[in-house]
């Protein structure tokens, strides 16, 4: 099995124990993970998994940017609609930026949804330029 090969399950199991509810299970998982690290002389590896665990963290989360405070029912719909689109992405960051008028945009590292009022009116102005 390749060094990236390894990281990788590190991240799974990282990622698994992350996902646990019970704290002792969390635990027990990343303790097991080391441990076997270490019996394969392999302990070298963690600062490596941790760097790319970060790294696949960051490439989960989202910020989501208003025009003005969401209502709870609109941000909920947003959320899930967020996570059943990228699966195991989360909202982790929300601003609020009037300059956007209306609408939300969602970043991710990989995406960027554009659904504010500004926009919109960019892409129409876009599209009448085009024309002239």
């Amino acid at each position: 099995m390749s060094m990236e090969d390894q990281v990788e399950k590190c991240i799974k199991i990282l990622d698994k124990a992350a996902k646990e509810k019970e704290e002792w299970r969390k635990e027990r998982m990343i303790k097991d993970m080391i441990e076997v690290l270490r019996r394969k002389r392999k302990l070298y590896l963690l600062p490596r998994i941790l760097k790319a665990y970060q790294r696949y963290l960051k490439r989960k989360k989202g910020i989501l940017v208003f025009a003005r405070e969401p209502d709870r029912e609109v941000l909920e719909k947003i959320k899930t609609t967020f996570r059943d689109v990228f699966q195991e992405s989360q909202m982790t960051e929300m601003k609020i930026n009037k300059d956007i008028l209306g609408g939300f945009i969602i970043k991710t590292e990989n995406f960027l949804i554009d659904a504010s009022i500004r926009g919109l009116l960019q892409k129409v102005e876009e599209e009448l330029t085009t024309y002239n």
